[in-house]
């Protein structure tokens, strides 16, 4: 993190990586959430370079494998909680958010969403409180996926329907 300008308490974003609850309103780790999806503008924006998109990708994976072929419109959470395994395969659109381990071989299609949010998706939900010194804060506790080697993810009509074939 410090390699991409984060400097402060990193305590927030271990507890994340690590699956404890955490407060996703501390300044450090709501710094890294910002540079996440400020990455993710720049990597889905037009005229970037093929190697800058590498330089994106590596920033927000820096756990991955060999062979990362990644789509087009992207959205990444939070960099750091996802990891990538070789010779994968990810669509355009795909939306990754919370803990995510993605296996070897595993192929994710277009449109996917791997999200593991620990707080509610609705805003009307979540509980936004203060901690102990008057700060506010929103706890969240994370979940984890795991999508095992050599899975694939794609739309069931696009993968088990032929072309001119009548739906069911």
């Amino acid at each position: 993190m410090k390699k991409l300008g984060v400097k402060g308490d990193f305590t927030q974003y271990i507890r994340a990586l690590t699956y404890e609850k955490y407060n996703t309103l501390e300044p450090t780790i709501s710094k890294i959430y910002e540079l996440s999806h400020k990455l993710c503008s720049e990597y889905n924006s037009q005229g970037v370079s093929i190697r800058r998109r590498k330089e994106i990708l590596d920033a927000l994976f820096p756990l991955q494998g060999s062979n990362l072929v990644m789509g087009d419109d992207i959205f990444v959470d939070c960099i750091g909680t996802v990891k990538i395994g070789n010779d994968v395969s990810i669509g355009d659109h795909a939306t990754l958010a919370g803990n995510i381990t993605i296996g070897d071989r595993a192929k994710l299609g277009r449109r996917v969403v791997l999200q593991t949010t620990g707080h509610e998706v609705n805003y009307k939900g979540r509980k936004i409180t203060a901690d102990s010194k008057g700060n506010v804060c929103e706890i969240s506790t994370p979940g984890f996926i795991i999508v095992r080697p050599e899975i694939i993810f794609s739309r069931w009509y696009e993968s088990n329907t032929r072309p001119n074939s009548k739906k069911k």
